[in-house]
């Protein structure tokens, strides 16, 4: 995603990348903290918030940056 975001610098389009957390789903298993209706509308907060901010960004479930 970054060689992407790099190849495109000056597209107006934001770019997110989300890390929702531990989710409980069949892959993750029954243990996990957080549910998927938990943390969907979580998620789409936070791409509301990016809408209309050109650039890339890493972000988790509650909107914090998450480091590279």
């Amino acid at each position: 995603m970054r060689s992407y975001a790099a190849r495109h610098a000056g597209d107006l389009r934001a770019l997110v990348l989300t890390a929702p957390g531990w989710i409980r789903t069949q892959l993750d298993g029954p243990k996990a903290p957080f549910g998927v209706d938990d943390s969907m509308p979580l998620i789409v907060d936070v791409l509301f918030v990016r809408q209309g901010k050109p650039g890339l960004a890493f972000l988790d479930r509650d909107g914090n940056t998450v480091l590279w």
